[in-house]
């Protein structure tokens, strides 16, 4: 709306306790809305804040998709992610076109990370399936500040998406401003949806590269579903990356 929108949720875990939550406000289009009539184009400026505790995955992009990952974890057992906890604040800038594929988004963190243990291994089909343990990550206060441009084209028709979408991020974390780690992180996904008589050609190409000691939840990671099959699960880690997929 217009005049912008609060927000929030609030989650618990049954077996582990522990109480998640998300509270905060965006502004709406009211606060900068530019149209241009001769090009049937506009622009809007967004402000977000917001305080949250989240569990968090690492890399989610290259992961399998929530659907998939639900399927697995609630009905064979299996879990394809690894968890950890976020509880601090977030503010964020976005800028984008309402009618073109542009959008840039400047986010500042101020957060608290925590490793999460397992604590069930229940599934509906498969109750004597063992989960792999959460492995631990890089404990610490991180203050961060991003900027991601994207470039978005997709559309679907029968089910089939088509065209381009990009990604291009950089972070920097400090201990001028408070962090616990300093580092320097760039990445580049482009991405290619091609429809052909109702199939699909899909192809991926990422690269990450970072200085500074990274810690393990801001690490690169491939293995596994999602990035390459057949190998384990994060089975290469580190703090530079490429990757192609073709599908």
């Amino acid at each position: 709306p217009a005049r912008g929108k609060l927000f929030g949720d609030l989650t618990s875990g049954f077996s582990n306790k522990i109480w998640n939550y998300t509270l905060g406000a965006r502004t709406g289009s009211g606060v900068l809305q530019r149209w241009n009539p001769s090009t049937n184009s506009g622009q809007v400026l967004t402000f977000t804040a917001q305080i949250h505790r989240l569990t968090a995955v690492r890399d989610k992009d290259v992961l399998p998709s929530d659907g998939e990952q639900f399927f697995m974890a609630f009905l064979y057992g299996g879990d394809l992610r690894d968890y950890y906890l976020r509880d601090g604040s977030e503010v964020s800038l976005r800028w984008q076109t309402e009618t073109a594929p542009h959008s840039l988004t400047l986010t500042m963190l101020d957060e608290e990370h925590q490793s999460l243990e397992k604590s069930t291994d229940w599934s509906l089909l498969r109750r004597d399936a063992i989960k792999d343990e959460n492995p631990q990550i890089t404990p610490g206060h991180l203050r961060t500040a991003a900027l991601r441009y994207d470039f978005d084209t997709r559309s679907r028709r029968e089910g089939v998406p088509d065209g381009w979408y990009h990604t291009f991020d950089a972070e920097h974390s400090s201990a001028a401003v408070g962090s616990d780690f300093d580092f320097t992180r760039f990445q580049v996904h482009l991405r290619r949806y091609l429809r052909i008589h109702g199939n699909s050609l899909n192809a991926r190409l990422k690269f990450g590269i970072s200085t500074g000691a990274l810690p393990i939840q801001r690490q690169f990671f491939l293995g596994g579903p999602g990035t390459l099959g057949g190998y384990g699960l994060y089975e290469f880690a580190g703090a530079h990356t490429a990757l192609l997929n073709v599908e």
